[in-house]
């Protein structure tokens, strides 16, 4: 994805976190977002415990994912994941 992004999201630590629906750690709707640096950690919903995205671009970038969990895969979006 290129160009500017309505939500940035930078540097954060995300542990521990419950999303009744989705998204535990982070969910974004409706939005082109970058997540960039981050670390997710033991988040937990029923979809996508890590980050979720409705109707939204997100790019993700140099993050840590561990222990997250979700009952079932939300991929509504496109997303892209960088190194």
């Amino acid at each position: 994805m290129n160009g500017s992004y309505a939500v940035s999201i930078e540097h954060n630590i995300f542990q521990e976190n419950h999303g009744l629906g989705s998204g535990g750690g982070v969910t974004i709707n409706k939005a082109k977002a970058r997540v960039s640096d981050c670390v997710l950690i033991g988040n937990t919903a029923f979809e996508a415990g890590g980050v979720k995205s409705h109707r939204g671009e997100v790019e993700v970038a140099r993050c840590l994912f561990s222990g997250n969990a979700g009952q079932v895969l939300a991929a509504e979006s496109a997303a892209m994941i960088r190194p």
